[in-house]
């Protein structure tokens, strides 16, 4: 049965990189690790010969500071015990932590650098944490040749390179997907020829005049792109089909959750294709984000950002908290703007509830079978035991008829051996 990367560390976590070897599924648990808040508990560039073990993080005074991001909360310290707990990433090693949050200059960029027990490098970028300036970055993407979350990405691969020997490797999960792969692209001739892969987890994709002015083709076979089937983050302006899709136990957005993508064994459980009615939505907003002009896509941008900023919320968190209130000023904002926005805006959320409802529908459906198939099952035993009863039943009767017969029968045996006996 198919589990996620915590029930991949139940299983495996007992298996060192010697007996199976560093891959994809190891990946992700880093890119996911490294959304912890390690400020404050393991060194930055400016301590970079030191680092921290897993087991001084649980120590430490401020251990709880770690999954202070509620949203994952409950995951991530499960994710934290059973790594620190595991022969696989028990002696794992931290640092170089560095993460800046600059709302004036709408940057988020966080990366920290994994030391594994095999010897190994990661070098593991954070994508967008709950800070609202970090998904307004994402948005500026779409029309900015370079944000500055990527400039930094590249300054820090090229220093942590510096700092230490040999091969190693790169990933991170939703922009930090996407840092990875900007930073091979950009970083030092020497640097990039020592990168072994760059994973990128439904990170997004770059449009061609960004993938032209780096050294993208040098680094394209090394390039390791993994993304759900509804995937619409990795999607966002991915012009490359070079990538594998992974089969999750959620729908829609919420596939962009790693806790949600499935394990069966050690791999992934790969699937063949986006799923058709997400591939639609992601032709349609790639088609009209790549459609549009410069200006016309950085007006866009800011007018979505303008609608959520409007709400007074830093982080997701705040936003959520006080839901019902920001849902009216985001809907009051969004009567103020053009219609060609509002129309777009309409279509995408219309087909995201849409392909939600197709999803929901399929799970009902597969429930309904599963039902089915369950109260067979049922009907199956209860005919089974029932004829096993019958049988059981007939059996004793035949039994019982057989034994009334010979007795009988001897009865009558018997009455005629004394009768004749008696008139001789």
């Amino acid at each position: 049965m198919a589990g996620t990367v915590l029930e991949y560390l139940s299983e495996y976590g007992g298996d060192s990189f010697g007996e199976l070897p560093f891959h994809d599924v190891d990946s992700l648990i880093l890119s996911q690790f490294c959304y912890l808040k390690f400020d404050g508990l393991v060194p930055g560039p400016e301590e970079r010969k030191d680092y921290v073990s897993l087991s001084q993080l649980r120590e430490h005074p401020d251990f709880d500071r770690l999954f202070s991001d509620i949203r994952y909360e409950k995951p991530n310290r499960l994710l934290f015990e059973r790594m620190a707990d595991s022969r696989r990433f028990g002696e794992l090693k931290l640092n170089y932590y560095e993460n800046i949050i600059e709302h004036d200059t709408e940057v988020q960029f966080s990366a920290v650098t994994f030391l594994l027990p095999n010897g190994v490098i990661y070098v593991a970028f954070r994508g967008t944490d709950e800070n609202m300036v970090g998904w307004k970055e994402d948005f500026n993407m779409t029309f900015m040749d370079v944000v500055p979350a990527q400039i930094l990405a590249v300054k820090y691969l090229n220093e942590v390179a510096r700092t230490f020997e040999g091969d190693f490797l790169v990933g991170g999960h939703s922009k930090g997907g996407n840092l990875s792969v900007y930073s091979a692209m950009h970083c030092e001739e020497e640097v990039r020829q020592r990168i072994r892969l760059i994973y990128s987890m439904d990170g997004p994709g770059f449009r061609r005049e960004v993938l032209s002015q780096g050294a993208y083709l040098e680094i394209r076979d090394r390039i390791v792109k993994l993304l759900p089937q509804s995937s619409l983050v990795g999607m966002l302006m991915e012009i490359d089909d070079r990538y594998e899709v992974i089969k999750s136990n959620s729908f829609g957005l919420t596939q962009h959750n790693p806790y949600t993508w499935e394990i069966e064994g050690a791999e992934f459980v790969r699937e063949g294709e986006i799923d058709p009615r997400a591939k639609a939505i992601d032709l349609a907003v790639n088609e009209w984000i790549l459609g549009q002009d410069e200006e016309n896509r950085k007006r866009f941008v800011d007018t979505v950002y303008q609608i959520f900023d409007s709400c007074e919320a830093n982080t997701l968190i705040e936003f959520a908290s006080g839901r019902s209130r920001n849902l009216n000023k985001v809907l009051s904002t969004l009567r103020g703007q053009d219609e060609e926005t509002i129309r777009m805006l309409r279509r995408i959320i219309r087909n995201l509830v849409d392909l939600g409802a197709m999803h929901m529908k399929a799970e009902f459906l597969t429930e309904a079978e599963s039902k089915r198939r369950r109260q067979s099952a049922r009907s199956q035993e209860l005919w089974n035991s029932l004829t096993e009863a019958g049988a059981r039943t007939l059996e004793r009767i035949k039994k019982e008829s057989l034994l009334k017969s010979e007795k009988h029968l001897k009865r009558g045996s018997e009455g005629k051996e004394t009768g004749n006996g008696e008139n001789i």
